[in-house]
């Protein structure tokens, strides 16, 4: 009986070790996260440094996952001078992203203080710099800066996107940015242009708006047209808190006009006249 009580411990010993082929015991959260950094998904197990042994980015990339708790419900992935140019297209119905992220929470990336990140997948057909399907939020304390080139979108999200404190360009051939609705705030500064002949700088879907809080800095452009709903042009989704100014073209150079504030939301305008605006009036 003792023999059997020993070989039961030790079985019970292998198993909680991950020491028997075929029955490892990895922990639930790798797949909980659904978030892939430069084609690399992060795992409990690399979370600390992500893409450790990229000779680009070793020490650059940390995921801090959200709680159950309200003290941190958010993911928080944090970039400290990455340069991403690989992506992943985990199946069919998504696109190819140097950032991937289908998970239920809200992910927060955080530039780090002072520093310059790059993502440039833009000689990936049909490639995206950043894909969520869930609400994120770009963020920074003034100083950090994100410049994202892609193929077909820059960044693309079924939700909202919040650009807070730091400096986001933009460069794709469709949308330079592609959400549900998109607010910049706290002395946020957005460049985003979509290139290609049916390109929109900042486009947005169902019945939402793009926020432009005073204190910030907004500039986009396309070839179709600068910002707006791209299910209808004429709806009107910009709430601009602060003046700006429009372009008919997408250099800037014809058709310029004033664009005035407005205080109140039901205030929105439709803003589909121009391929270029700017706000405030002077960068």
């Amino acid at each position: 009986m003792k023999a059997k009580s020993f070989l039961g411990l030790l079985l019970i010993l292998a198993l909680t070790l991950g020491l028997i082929p075929g029955m490892t015991m990895t922990a639930a959260a790798d797949d909980d996260y659904k978030l892939w950094v430069n084609g690399v998904q992060v795992t409990s197990g690399n979370k600390d440094n992500v893409l450790e042994g990229d000779r680009d980015n070793d020490g650059k990339v940390r995921f801090v996952p959200g709680t159950s708790g309200d003290t941190n419900p958010d993911h928080i992935l944090t970039l400290n001078g990455v340069n991403l140019k690989l992506g992943i297209k985990p199946s069919d119905k998504s696109p190819y992203a140097a950032i991937h992220y289908t998970g239920s929470k809200k992910l927060r990336i955080i530039l780090t203080l002072g520093t310059r990140n790059m993502i440039d997948v833009a000689s990936k057909s049909d490639s995206v710099g950043i894909y969520s399907t869930n609400e994120l939020a770009i963020e920074g304390n003034g100083s950090g800066s994100l410049e994202i080139k892609a193929y077909k979108t820059g960044i693309w999200l079924n939700a909202t996107i919040f650009i807070n404190g730091c400096s986001v360009s933009v460069t794709a051939q469709n949308y330079g940015i592609e959400a549900s609705s998109v607010a910049v705030t706290n002395g946020g500064r957005v460049d985003s242009s979509g290139n290609g002949d049916y390109g929109i700088g900042i486009g947005i879907s169902g019945n939402n708006a793009i926020t432009i809080n005073e204190g910030t800095s907004v500039t986009a452009a396309g070839e179709w047209f600068a910002l707006g709903r791209y299910s209808d042009s004429e709806y009107k989704a910009v709430y601009n808190k602060i003046p700006g100014i429009g372009w008919t073209d997408t250099a800037g150079t014809e058709g310029k006009t004033d664009i005035s504030a407005v205080s109140d939301y039901s205030e929105k305008q439709s803003l589909s006249q121009y391929k270029k605006v700017q706000f405030p009036p002077e960068p």
